[in-house]
């Protein structure tokens, strides 16, 4: 619809949802009629379940779309040469095979995806003693928040970033529930390339995801960067951790001095934006080119994707 595009008819498996309308669009079960009636495009994290009901329905003319439309670039040499790149300046097998198995999974070659045997956000290479400062990009509810204490075993001190209001007070229960404030301080703020306020999407508006940033978005957060953040509070961090539903781009370029001076481990999500695939890892290689670069994946989807950056010298 934002492209002038009239979308006819939703198909939808669930059967109180048959001839139901949504934003004033029909909503049917598929069946071997309906189905042909228009071209079919797939837009969902289950799309290989999605094409294989289409090619059962003998669905003639379908496109699945599910993960290229993420991308705010088009398919080009120079795009094809970034990923070279990129495959080229990981450290390890394990990392070049997620790759190759991110271009398999968007090819629909395999409905298959491998895990990393290690714990998201928790490279093996990533080690932190007792006093260590941890930026925590993304807290959501504070439970990945609350287990890098027994992770690393030992006492940090977090600063964890949380914008929206129903998760901040999910964090408060579980940091109190944990007995953590002295470990963790939670910022009820996002993290972007300056101080300001923006509007995003709430968990609300988009079922599923985390708050993102929208300029049509239901809520008004406040959001800073790590830089300002940093020397307004004399910190040093060890660690960065950024699951931030795409604004970790934006966050990236305000932390540049904190990465560039004090050269933490980074734990980034790459899968929000497709873009990010290869725009994320040239960002931090230009910051500091010493980086060990890794990626993990952590889910049997699409999603979960995260790049991790090692100083050379540990």
């Amino acid at each position: 619809q934002q492209h002038n595009k009239k979308v006819m008819l939703l198909l939808d498996n669930a059967s109180d949802k048959d001839v139901t309308l949504l934003n004033y669009i029909p909503v049917a079960l598929p069946t071997k009629l309906n189905v042909n009636d228009y071209p079919v495009i797939v837009a969902s994290t289950w799309h290989y379940e999605i094409v294989a009901q289409l090619r059962t329905l003998e669905c003639k003319h379908f496109c699945d779309f599910s993960l290229t439309g993420l991308s705010k670039e088009k398919m080009s040499h120079q795009v094809f040469a970034d990923i070279e790149w990129l495959h080229k300046r990981l450290a390890d097998q394990d990392s070049k095979d997620e790759l190759t198995h991110i271009a398999n999974q968007i090819d629909n070659k395999k409905n298959a995806r491998r895990q990393s045997n290690y714990a998201q956000y928790h490279h093996p290479q990533i080690t932190l003693k007792s006093g260590d400062t941890v930026i925590d990009g993304g807290a959501f509810d504070a439970l990945s928040t609350v287990a890098m204490l027994p992770h690393f075993a030992c006492s940090l001190d977090i600063h964890a970033f949380e914008p929206e209001l129903k998760n901040i007070k999910q964090c408060e229960k579980n940091i109190a529930k944990h007995d953590l404030h002295q470990c963790i301080t939670l910022v009820p703020k996002g993290l972007w390339s300056e101080d300001k306020t923006l509007f995003f999407s709430s968990s609300e508006q988009i079922h599923g995801a985390g708050c993102n940033v929208n300029s049509t978005g239901d809520i008004e957060v406040k959001v800073t960067d790590i830089d300002s953040y940093c020397a307004q509070y004399d910190l040093s961090p060890s660690f960065i951790k950024m699951d931030i539903e795409g604004a970790e781009y934006e966050a990236l370029i305000g932390a540049t001095k904190t990465i560039k001076n004090a050269q933490p481990y980074l734990a980034i999500c790459l899968y929000h934006d497709f873009d990010d695939l290869w725009r994320i890892p040239q960002f931090i290689d230009k910051l500091v080119p010493s980086y060990d670069m890794y990626i993990g994946h952590h889910s049997n989807v699409w999603f979960e994707t995260v790049l991790y950056c090692i100083p050379r010298s540990n």
